[in-house]
């Protein structure tokens, strides 16, 4: 079941309210070279629950390969934001490297499961940017903090499914520079993010 191809519709991977950002931003995507296909809350190993946002279940794709767009401006913030989280799942790793710090920008609690995916995948770099953010900034941003505990409370499935991602990418490649897990800038950021102690 859960190593089914699934053709996910980007239009879902936000609340309804988002709805008009994402057709603006789609719009302005070029087409893609390759389906986009599986989603974040899938796994091969079992079904998990559906991610919820604010009371709504949204479906985010694993990938997409559209081109990218260099030219934004004509864009709503919403706009752009939806731009920016739909391109942290393309398939170049500078690409969704490149979008974290819009993402970021922005207090709306749908840009929470797009920064924790990011933690449970194999780019270090990016785990490393979230985790200088949640350290740094995100102390400043109660609403932001708040938005990402909520997710946290609502989604625990999708939780512990980005840390065993990150677990297996840390015993994978990265265990010979961070020792223990617990020491891996994923396993930092995750805590940060999801924990309302705010404690690493």
């Amino acid at each position: 079941m859960g190593g089914e191809a699934v053709v996910p519709d980007p239009a879902r991977a936000f609340p309804e309210r988002l709805l008009g950002a994402v057709q603006e931003a789609l719009q302005v995507m070029p087409p893609p070279e390759y389906s986009s296909t599986g989603c974040i809350e899938r796994s091969n190993s079992r079904e998990w629950p559906a991610i919820d946002v604010g009371g709504e279940s949204v479906s985010i794709p694993y990938r997409v390969y559209n081109p990218v767009v260099r030219q934004d401006a004509a864009l709503s913030s919403d706009g752009r934001l939806v731009l920016a989280c739909l391109y942290s799942r393309h398939n170049d790793g500078r690409v969704r490297q490149a979008q974290l710090s819009r993402i970021l920008a922005s207090d709306d609690e749908a840009v929470a499961p797009f920064v924790l995916q990011l933690l449970g995948e194999y780019v270090v770099e990016i785990a490393q940017d979230v985790l200088r953010f949640a350290e740094l900034e995100l102390p400043t941003r109660p609403t932001l903090k708040a938005a990402f505990e909520s997710f946290a409370r609502l989604n625990p499935s999708f939780v512990r499914l980005t840390q065993e991602r990150a677990v297996s990418y840390w015993a994978a490649y990265y265990c010979r520079e961070y020792l223990w897990f617990k020491d891996y800038p994923a396993a930092i950021a995750l805590r940060l993010l999801v924990s309302s102690d705010g404690e690493a």
